[in-house]
């Protein structure tokens, strides 16, 4: 199991309370039947089927090597991954092309999130392909989330007013709950913000700082070497971690 996005989806959106449950109980019995090997690649994610299903998993992040593209910039602008909007005006952050493939995206000198999930596969994509990363600080970014400037869909697990009717069929725990809901516990385990796993990203504290930022980013030669090192060495644990889960099970 690839537990990537909320494990109980389609259901959180659709409020199927019963099929949930039905989910959830399924996944934990196969594991507990040994039926079951769980991968969760982010730590939210991770955190969240062990307290929902009940289902411990390992986590190993995803790579998205398969952009066979590799940071190559050739271009003075930063591109934008989100609404371009929310920034002041400068002509050295632009909005995303509405087309483009990858080797067009990694001229652009960094890419700029404005982000709307703690985990997408295009940011692993940029970081693999060794691309400078902006992200809202994580203060921030909670503060834009609750003041609504920042859209935020991870925590759509719950509509609160319709809790109550799941909690009264007594198996689903009081916990998740909370922890669905709660702002504190995605942004905190927002991949971004996980120097174990993504080293050496950059931060903006405002759509302001942001602009001064990238107008005097200048990242050494020493900087870049150090940053695409940590990528590699990344790389290299990813695959042990797949190796050390997989072996046991081909050599039977």
């Amino acid at each position: 199991m690839i537990n990537s996005c909320r494990y109980e989806q389609p259901y959180s959106f659709t409020q199927n309370f019963a099929n949930w449950q039905w989910v959830e109980e399924g996944l934990e019995r196969m594991q507990r039947k040994g039926q079951l090997i769980a991968v969760s690649n982010n730590k939210a994610d991770q955190e969240y089927l062990l307290a929902g299903a009940r289902v411990t998993s390992v986590h190993i992040p995803s790579l998205c090597l398969y952009t066979n593209s590799t940071y190559a910039p050739n271009r003075r602008e930063f591109v934008c991954f989100g609404d371009r909007s929310f920034f002041p005006p400068s002509d050295l952050l632009v909005s995303k092309p509405k087309r483009y493939d990858w080797s067009q995206l990694y001229q652009y000198k960094g890419i700029v999130h404005v982000p709307y999930e703690i985990s997408t596969m295009s940011i692993f994509e940029q970081y693999s392909a060794g691309c400078p990363l902006w992200f809202p600080s994580r203060k921030f970014f909670k503060e834009c989330v609750r003041n609504g400037s920042m859209f935020f869909q991870t925590p759509y697990a719950f509509l609160e007013r319709e809790y109550h009717k799941f909690r009264g069929k007594g198996k689903y725990p009081d916990h998740i709950q909370r922890i669905a809901t709660s702002i504190d516990f995605w942004i905190d385990r927002a991949d971004f913000y996980d120097d174990s796993n993504m080293r050496g990203v950059f931060y903006y504290d405002s759509p302001a700082d942001l602009i001064q930022k990238i107008t005097w980013f200048r990242e050494s030669p020493e900087q870049l070497r150090a940053r695409l090192a940590w990528i590699q060495t990344r790389k290299e644990q990813v695959y042990q971690a797949w190796k050390e889960l997989l072996d046991p099970l081909v050599r039977g």
